[in-house]
């Protein structure tokens, strides 16, 4: 026996099952690549609505040109996202009766009080909170049904003439949420 032929009989089935190995090695990692585009569309959904309600009675009593009355309202994220109050969103009016500039009385069935007229009222928006915080809500993203509080303070000029007509009335304070 040749050791020169035992050896390259060796040298070639290692060299034959090296090439074997790494050309099917090579084919399992082997592909092409291309680029594609293909569009789809998205759904976002909308701005919700805000739920208001008045947290008790006011607080506070009102005289011509001194003194004010605080009434504090709950607002709720009654959408289905997330959504934030933003500066300027919140609006608050004293209801005159209507076709009159007469306020109405909340404590009286919302009555026209002849007289007592709804622009010598002003009414002011404070920044609104979440929970106990006392940090703005404005900008703030507020989960469906989550809440935040806000208090409106209510003045009264003086209008230098009797005002009497609105001694012991409760003006109605609208506060609105706009989108």
């Amino acid at each position: 026996m040749n050791i020169k032929r035992f050896m390259s009989k060796k040298v070639v089935a290692i060299g034959l099952a090296a090439g074997i190995t790494l050309g099917l090695g090579g084919a399992a990692f082997a592909y092409f690549t291309a680029g594609g585009t293909g569009p789809a569309n998205a759904a976002v959904g909308t701005s919700g609505t805000w739920g208001i309600v008045q947290d008790g009675s006011a607080s506070g009593l009102m005289y011509p040109g001194q003194g004010s009355s605080v009434v504090t309202y709950t607002i709720t994220n009654l959408g289905n996202g997330n959504q934030a109050l933003v500066s300027g969103d919140l609006i608050s009016a004293i209801v005159a009766a209507p076709g009159t500039f007469d306020v109405e009385n909340g404590a009286n069935a919302n009555a026209d009080v002849a007289n007592c007229l709804a622009s010598w009222f002003t009414p002011v928006v404070g920044t609104p909170t979440i929970g106990t915080s006392s940090a703005s809500a404005y900008g703030t993203s507020i989960a469906p049904n989550g809440t935040a509080s806000v208090s409106v303070t209510v003045t009264m000029s003086d209008a230098a003439t009797s005002q009497d007509v609105c001694a012991g009335v409760s003006p109605v304070v609208s506060l609105a949420a706009s989108a």
